[in-house]
C-alpha cells in the first residue's frame, strides 16, 4: 500500500483536473507539431494533459480516402472468403474478425466487423517473439487493395514515431527517452479497420445483450492515430461527460494510450473513450492504429512507482457504482509490475481477455 499522504496529494491534483475539462478536441497542423514548434507543442502537451485527444491537420501522410476505398473492397468480400482469414491464435492479432467476435466489456455485443493487420512479415522467416508474424489476407483481396492498407500502416509508423519525440519535447526531456523505447515498435504495431453497423443490424445475435460499437476503454499501448468517414468517436473529459471527436476530411486523430501516459508519469492522460453505433441505415469504418513499444520495452521504476499512486487515489476516489472499464492496469500493484513485464506481454494478455468476450448466438 502508498502512504496515505501519497494518495491524497494525488487525490487533489485529479481534483483540480476535474475542474479544467475541455468541451472540444484541440486541432494543430502536424507539420508545425513535427517541426517541433514551441506553440504546436505547448498545444500538444495542454490536450495531452486534459482531454487526452489531439486532432491533426495538414501533411500527416495519412491518406484516409485510399485506405477507406480498400477497407470497402474487403469488407464487401463472401463471408467464408474473410472467415478464412480470421484469428486463430492466443493475443497473435491478424485477420478478420466477425461481428460480435470481441468485445472490450464482456456485458456489451459490439456491432462490427473487424481486419487486423501489421507489417508485413515474412512468413518464412522465424518471428522473434509472439506478437510478430505474417497478415492473413483473405486470398480474394486484390494486390492495390492490400498495397493501400500496407501504405497506411506504414505511413502510420513513421507518423507515430515522430509524434513520439514530440511527446518527448513536449515533456521537455533530454533527447528522446520516448521514441527510444518505441523504436522498432512499428514490427508489432497493429492497424485495425472496423466496418460499424446501425443497432438494428442482425437481432437475432445476443439478443438482449446491449449494443454499442467499441465498449468504453483506454488504449493500453503508447498512442492511437485514426482515420475515419463519419463521427461516432466519443472521449470521456475528467467530469465525465462524453465529448464528440469529430470527423473531418483531411484529418487524423491522436489519442494519448495508457504507456505513454505511464511514461509521462501522468503528465499525459490516457482517456476513456468509446464508439457509438450509427444511425439505422448507415455505416461507419475506421482504421486504428495502435502504436506499440518495442516488446521487450520496461518502463522505468519511478515512473511505475508513479502509476501505481495514481491508480490507488483513483480507485480510492471511485464510487461503488462506477462502471469499470478495459485499462492497461487496474490496481497499484499491476502498475509497480510495469517496470518488471516486457510490454509485449502485457500486450498479449491484454488481447486474450478481449477475445475471451466474443458475443454469444
Amino acid at each position: 500500500m502508498l502512504a496515505p499522504t501519497a494518495v491524497a496529494g494525488v487525490a487533489a491534483l485529479l481534483a483540480l483536473w476535474l475542474r479544467l475539462s475541455p468541451s472540444s478536441v484541440p486541432l494543430v497542423d502536424a507539420s508545425v507539431l513535427l517541426a517541433f514548434d514551441d506553440k504546436a507543442l505547448r498545444t500538444l502537451h495542454r490536450a495531452a494533459g486534459s482531454l487526452g485527444v489531439l486532432r491533426l491537420s495538414g501533411q500527416h501522410g495519412l491518406d484516409a480516402d485510399a485506405a477507406l476505398g480498400a477497407a470497402a473492397s474487403l469488407f464487401a468480400l463472401p463471408l467464408e472468403a474473410k472467415r478464412n482469414a480470421s484469428i486463430v491464435r492466443g493475443g497473435f492479432q491478424r485477420g478478420y474478425i466477425p461481428m460480435g467476435g470481441e468485445a472490450g466489456l464482456a456485458t456489451n455485443l459490439e456491432l462490427k466487423e473487424g481486419f487486423c493487420y501489421g507489417y508485413p512479415w515474412d512468413d518464412a522467416v522465424p518471428p522473434p517473439d509472439a506478437l510478430t508474424g505474417a497478415n492473413a489476407w483473405p486470398a480474394p483481396l486484390d494486390a492495390p487493395s492490400r498495397e493501400r492498407m500496407l501504405a497506411l500502416h506504414a505511413n502510420a509508423s513513421a507518423l507515430a514515431l515522430r509524434l513520439a519525440a514530440a511527446f518527448s519535447a513536449a515533456l521537455g526531456l533530454d533527447g528522446d527517452p520516448l521514441g527510444a523505447l518505441c523504436e522498432g515498435g512499428d514490427v508489432v504495431s497493429m492497424m485495425r479497420v472496423f466496418h460499424y453497423f446501425a443497432s438494428n443490424v442482425a437481432p437475432g445475435l445476443a439478443p438482449g445483450v446491449p449494443r454499442i460499437g467499441s465498449s468504453p476503454h483506454t488504449d493500453w499501448h503508447f498512442l492511437t492515430l485514426i482515420v475515419q468517414d463519419r463521427g461516432g468517436l466519443q472521449v470521456q473529459a475528467r467530469d465525465g461527460r462524453w465529448v464528440d471527436v469529430p470527423a473531418r476530411a483531411g484529418e487524423a486523430i491522436l489519442i494519448v494510450g495508457d504507456y505513454a501516459s505511464a511514461l509521462s508519469e501522468g503528465a499525459f492522460r490516457s482517456p476513456v473513450h468509446r464508439v457509438l453505433l450509427p444511425p439505422a441505415g448507415e455505416e461507419r469504418t475506421s482504421f486504428t492504429f495502435f502504436f506499440y513499444a518495442r516488446f521487450d520495452a520496461k518502463i522505468p521504476a519511478a515512473a511505475a512507482r508513479a502509476a501505481a499512486r495514481r491508480v490507488e487515489a483513483e480507485n480510492a476516489a471511485r464510487p461503488p457504482s462506477a462502471p469499470a472499464y478495459n485499462t492497461l492496469v487496474k490496481s497499484a500493484e499491476a502498475a509497480l509490475a510495469l517496470a518488471e513485464r516486457p510490454f509485449g506481454e502485457l500486450m498479449l494478455d491484454k488481447w486474450r481477455g478481449v477475445a475471451a468476450n466474443a458475443a454469444k448466438s
